[in-house]
């Protein structure tokens, strides 16, 4: 289950989403290690240009050379899709050229509105943290 912090964090069981409107990052947390994505918000914040730059994927220091594996960044890209979704911005992945781009878009998204669904069918709390 998913819960909204804050109109721009979302808490999962064991991860964190901010969506960092001002700066212009989407923050992913798993404990002590953070990873970055770029995004350009629309003027409403209603939707984003959100990169993935899957060479360049790697937790920020110090935990950059922590091997971040295939599965673990879809995993990853699934929950940001989610979160993002639920504090209300849609969020359009662009990947740094079309050869490198991922081929599993498509499950990320379905996996993302399953997560979403469960989210709805709980009772979502909206906490002051």
């Amino acid at each position: 289950m998913l819960k909204l912090a804050r109109s721009n964090r979302v808490i999962g069981a064991d991860f964190e989403v901010r969506v960092l409107f001002a700066t212009y990052y989407v923050e992913y947390r798993e404990g002590a290690r953070r990873l970055l994505f770029s995004a350009e918000f629309s003027a409403f914040g209603d939707t984003a240009l959100v990169f993935d730059f899957p060479d360049a994927r790697h937790w920020q220091p110090p935990f950059e050379n922590d091997i971040l594996p295939d599965t673990h960044k879809h995993l990853i890209l699934v929950r940001v899709t989610a979160a993002m979704q639920l504090v209300g911005t849609a969020p359009d992945w662009i990947a740094d050229s079309p050869p490198r781009d991922r081929a599993d878009w498509g499950e990320i998204m379905v996996k993302a509105r399953a997560m979403l669904a469960v989210t709805a069918s709980d009772v979502v709390t909206i906490c002051n943290s």
